[in-house]
Order: C-alpha cells, then sequence, then structure tokens
C-alpha cells in the first residue's frame, strides 16, 4: 500500500520526517528572526546619524 493510498484521504508522514521538517522549520524561524533583529539594529543606527545630522542641521540656523 502507497502512504497516498490510505482511506482518509490523509498522506502518513513518518514521525523521523516529521520532527527533521520541524526542525527545519524552527531553525527557519529562528533565522528570520535574527536577521530581523539585525535589519531593525541598522535601521535605528541609521535613525540615530540621521537624528545628529538634523540637530546640527538645526543649529546651524540662525
Amino acid at each position: 500500500m502507497n502512504f497516498a493510498d490510505r482511506p482518509s484521504g490523509q498522506t502518513f508522514v513518518p514521525s523521523n520526517f516529521s520532527r527533521v521538517l520541524d526542525n527545519a522549520c524552527d531553525q527557519l524561524w529562528n533565522k528570520k528572526a535574527e536577521l530581523s533583529i539585525r535589519k531593525i539594529n541598522f535601521l535605528e543606527e541609521e535613525l540615530i546619524k540621521m537624528e545628529k545630522e538634523l540637530d546640527e542641521f538645526i543649529a546651524q540656523k540662525p
């Protein structure tokens, strides 16, 4: 019997594969979170630079 030939119409997924898939998804989610945090930190640094430039610009006005 083929895995897809089950009467319920559901595909059987071996538990080892499920664990591997869950682990892969967890790793991808963690990587996405890491990259998002890195991007937020970069944007925060850029914003700080822009705020300083704005303060300097405002200070130069008479």
